[in-house]
């Protein structure tokens, strides 16, 4: 069994490392740009790469994409253009308009 002294040594050897880590990671990418919908991120040979975004924040602000597909904002469509890999465009802020609607609007 550890003393509680090693124990508290570990944790504090392994908040070190982790720490130094986010630190080579900001020196790394500080004059990476990877475009919309991706970040930074270090690889296994502690070069920068540019990898699609995990995850957005929640802030809702809708905008309708080139693909006519309702996002909830402006980084949930680029994250989704660098996961499909497909060329997204906001078309324009808000919901797009079905096509449904758009032709039973038109019909006498």
């Amino acid at each position: 069994m550890m003393s509680p002294s090693v124990a508290a040594l570990l944790l504090l050897a392994v908040a070190v490392c982790n720490a130094e880590e986010v630190q080579s990671k900001s020196k790394v990418c500080a004059n990476v740009f990877c475009g919309a919908g991706r970040e930074c991120a270090v690889n296994e040979k502690g070069q920068p790469s540019c990898l699609c975004i995990e995850s957005c924040k929640p802030h809702k602000r809708s905008v309708c994409g080139s693909n006519s597909k309702t996002y909830r904002n402006h980084c949930e469509l680029h994250r989704d253009a660098c996961l499909t890999g497909l060329k997204i465009q906001v078309a324009h802020d808000g919901h797009c308009h079905e096509k449904k609607t758009e032709q039973a609007a038109a019909s006498p």
